[in-house]
């Protein structure tokens, strides 16, 4: 019987043990189910701030030798993008700049751990510009899931990234101007970008069209 109350003592010095190592130790919150933000497929659109941004995939673009999907605002080329079960990746930015490597979110990403990133634009063949290149250099942070409204509807589960990236204008070498941005930008499942707040650039979704179907 001592032998059996010994071992019952042990069992239950194991479980107060695991459970107090669970709750030292929580699970981490991670992005799951990372490509359902991105719906990065050809003819979905987005409207934003009352219709004054208007933002489609139409057609195919190479970016340094990696085949792109093609991102229009207002009738104008302005990104190119790809996405992979590992990343969501930006080639191509202002429809100037292309990036090698690309500007990515990863699509592991740990809450409050931020992600060292960064990346040199270059100004893409035939455009004359003032500058040589930009690099964009900084961090971005899973914030969380949040509840955000879209045209007076709530969105579940949107996740929230914080950056804040330093970018560096060069001309034939030399650094011209160095300036650095802090904004957050907050996705929804099955629709993508939300919100954008931004002090020089704040947006917000009035509604997309995403696989033939109007959301949200």
């Amino acid at each position: 019987m001592r032998i059996f109350c010994s071992a019952v003592f042990l069992i239950v010095l194991i479980m107060a043990w695991g459970c107090s190592n669970k709750a030292t130790n929580p699970q981490a919150v991670t992005i799951r189910d990372g490509m359902r933000y991105f719906p990065v497929q050809q003819g979905n659109k987005w409207f934003y701030n009352n219709g004054q941004y208007s933002r489609v995939l139409s057609g195919d673009t190479t970016i340094a030798g990696i085949l792109c999907q093609r991102l229009l605002e207002n009738g104008e080329t302005e990104e190119a993008w790809t996405l992979t079960s590992a990343r969501f990746a930006q080639h191509l930015l202002a429809g100037f700049l292309w990036f090698d490597p690309p500007l990515q979110i990863p699509l592991n990403l740990e809450k409050d751990k931020p992600y060292q990133t960064s990346a040199l634009g270059r100004v893409a063949p035939g455009w004359e510009s003032p500058i040589d290149s930009v690099r964009f250099k900084g961090t971005v942070t899973f914030t969380g899931y949040f509840q955000k409204e879209v045209a007076d509807i709530a969105t579940d589960s949107c996740i929230g990234l914080h950056y804040i990236i330093k970018s560096t204008i060069y001309n034939h070498s030399a650094a011209t101007d160095t300036s650095t941005s802090i904004y957050d930008e907050y996705y929804a499942r099955g629709i993508g970008l939300v919100l954008l707040t931004d002090p020089n650039d704040t947006r917000y979704l009035d509604s997309a069209i995403i696989n033939g179907t109007k959301v949200p």
